[in-house]
């Protein structure tokens, strides 16, 4: 009896499963990117954080201070990400201006409990604006290149049609059409 359960089984499954196949919304590759889209997911991306870090000041609330804080880290990338970017060059500057913006800090803050401090806090000021100029810099930059990353994503994963004179198995000649593109 157990034989005969394990083919019915056997049998329901065969009858029943589908072929296995990758399904674009799951792949995140669901054709062509839209370069305004692209852009606005950056500009959004963007606003939100400088939204939540303005709400977060005005209400004296160190959480959503953070938030907007951590998220711009990210947020202006979004547009990229969309167009398949992962990891963008703005990032990353923001990443080192972000230290470089901590240690101007931590300079600004030595001399904050002495009475007796010989630092001029010069260096503060100089780590402060570069890393704020950093930031802005790598902020810009990614929202700038977010419509070029969905065209290029396009243009890395178009298909090219064209005609094409070629010769049947049996030796004559016809037109036809060559297929090539990019997967």
């Amino acid at each position: 009896m157990s034989k005969l359960l394990t083919l019915a089984v056997a049998a329901t499954a065969l009858c029943t499963a589908t072929v296995a196949h990758a399904d674009p919304a799951e792949t995140g590759d669901q054709g062509p990117k839209d370069p305004t889209t692209a852009l606005e997911l950056s500009l959004g991306g963007t606003a939100a954080s400088g939204a939540l870090l303005g709400i977060g000041i005005g209400a004296n609330n160190g959480g959503m201070i953070a938030a907007g804080l951590l998220s711009s880290l990210v947020t202006p990338s979004l547009g990229e990400w969309y167009a398949g970017k992962p990891i963008t060059l703005g990032m990353g500057v923001r990443a080192a201006s972000a230290f470089v913006l901590l240690a101007g800090l931590s300079e600004s803050l030595k001399c904050l409990d002495e009475t007796n401090c010989t630092n001029d806090n010069k260096a503060a000021g100089e780590l402060l604006v570069g890393g704020l100029i950093g930031y802005a810099g790598g902020t810009i930059y990614d929202i700038a290149m977010a419509p070029s990353a969905a065209r290029d994503f396009n243009r890395e994963h178009q298909i090219h049609l064209a005609p094409t004179y070629m010769r049947t198995p049996s030796g004559s000649a016809t037109m036809g059409v060559g297929i090539g593109g990019t997967f």
